[in-house]
């Protein structure tokens, strides 16, 4: 009898505390894992049109209905909406809030694009 209420107390130990721990490492790590990955994707596709172009304002309205608040700004600090000069700096600021297993967290980055691309406008 004492076997199987110390396999009960054990099962339930895992369930209660081992179980959701795991749980929350693996679902921060997801989160964390597409966050970083997502920041990589935007500074090259920023680099690529050589600015915030038509696929990057798509790109980011995806992104927007996922969490993601996504800003670009020049170095004086006014919003980005356009492509920019060979040579320009964007400054991609990139904040995630996602909702763990109890309570809600919040992914902040920055990035800085150095435009490489020649604008034939």
């Amino acid at each position: 009898m004492n076997e199987v209420k110390g396999g009960i107390f054990a099962m339930f130990f895992f369930l209660a505390f081992i179980f959701p721990f795991l749980l929350g490492v693996g679902i921060d790590s997801l989160h964390q894992h597409s966050f970083m990955k997502m920041t990589t994707e935007m500074h090259e596709l920023v680099k690529e049109e050589g600015g915030v172009g038509e696929k990057t304002q798509q790109f980011k309205k995806t992104l927007e209905s996922k969490g993601y608040t996504i800003t670009f700004t020049d170095q004086k600090g006014s919003p980005v909406n356009g492509k920019v000069n060979y040579g320009d700096v964007v400054h991609v600021d990139y904040v995630y809030t996602y909702k763990s297993v109890r309570e809600k967290h919040t992914l902040h980055t920055k990035n800085k694009v150095f435009v490489m691309k020649r604008n034939n406008s």
